[in-house]
């Protein structure tokens, strides 16, 4: 129960941090759920405080196991060894030898938990599963308990004791640590994230009026004008111009623009700068997309993390 309770609290926590929900506890919504187990209608009442979907933890699966083992202690040492001289049967010699002497043996108890969690997304208005996915992992700590150490002839020995609780060291930290990597994940899964991305624009040549004026606009953060300006250079074949226009589509969001534009770049130019920019285009958009149906329920791809890219323009 406390493992249960300490997954639920965290990823309840991870999602509200996302800042893209607006969420219910668990307490809040058991008496709901003891509705639906029984029959009935449990999501009106969710749906009428503006609920749109319920999210569904179980572990299926948890096990706490732990056992001693013993580790070798050895040293590396260097000895005289006394051998029969090959060459004279009645005399010896003194061959020096290091080799790893067995010193004593220390003891540990080894603590490994296992936790399988499964959650389920599902829409109060019809009860389908909007995202499902199960984690499985594992994490164990090694506490030292004491050690043995051998006296010269290997036969003696003294125990020393290091451990000494009569309880075992808690599993609690080792499925916290689960717990939390799993709500990590999970809250990344279910939410879209942003990043920025700094892209530089090209250098417009010969440098007349118009492309300083659209220069000066883009370090004024004025992305549309400067845009309007680029793009009076591109129509007069400016492909550095035109290539900054495309960017500057790409920094407002308008990624289909911003991709019609730049593939008109690369294919008049065949530049290598515009195709590398083509392509990242391509792939952000690909993303942006997903992302936007992620946000708006029509789509969930299952184990994959999305972003949102907003792109910094700068000279």
């Amino acid at each position: 129960a406390k493992v249960s309770t300490q997954a639920t609290d965290t990823i309840t926590n991870d999602l509200a941090n996302t800042g893209y929900f607006s969420l219910l506890t668990a307490r809040e919504t058991d008496g709901h759920m003891a509705q639906i187990c029984g029959g009935k209608d449990g999501c009106k009442d969710l749906k009428e405080r503006g609920v749109s979907a319920l999210m569904v933890l179980d572990i299926p699966y948890i096990e706490a196991a732990e056992q001693v083992v013993g580790r070798d202690m050895y040293e590396q040492v260097t000895k005289n060894l006394i051998l029969q001289d090959p060459s004279n049967e009645d005399a010896t010699i003194t061959v020096p030898t290091t080799f790893n002497e067995l010193k004593g043996r220390e003891y540990f108890l080894i603590q490994r938990a296992t936790l399988t969690l499964t959650y389920s997304l599902y829409d109060t208005t019809d009860g389908r599963v909007i995202a499902s996915r199960t984690f499985t992992d594992s994490l164990e700590q090694e506490t030292k308990i004491g050690k043995r150490t051998y006296g010269e002839d290997l036969k003696t020995y003294r125990d020393e004791r290091s451990y000494f609780s009569s309880v075992a060291p808690s599993f609690s930290p080792l499925f916290s640590t689960i717990t939390a990597s799993m709500a990590a994940t999970i809250s990344s899964q279910l939410a879209p994230s942003w990043e920025s991305s700094h892209v530089p624009l090209m250098t417009v040549k010969p440098k007349g009026e118009i492309s300083k004026e659209a220069d000066k606009a883009v370090r004024n953060g004025e992305y549309l004008q400067a845009y309007t300006l680029y793009m009076r250079l591109w129509e007069q074949h400016s492909f550095a111009a035109g290539y900054n226009a495309a960017l500057l589509l790409e920094g407002m969001g308008k990624l289909d623009e911003a991709l019609a534009l730049m593939s008109d770049v690369y294919h008049q130019s065949g530049s290598e700068r515009s195709y590398a920019a083509l392509i990242r285009i391509q792939a952000a958009k690909s993303q942006h997309d997903k992302a936007e149906r992620q946000i708006s329920g029509e789509q969930f791809e299952d184990g994959q993390s999305l972003t949102l890219t907003q792109y910094m323009i700068s000279e």
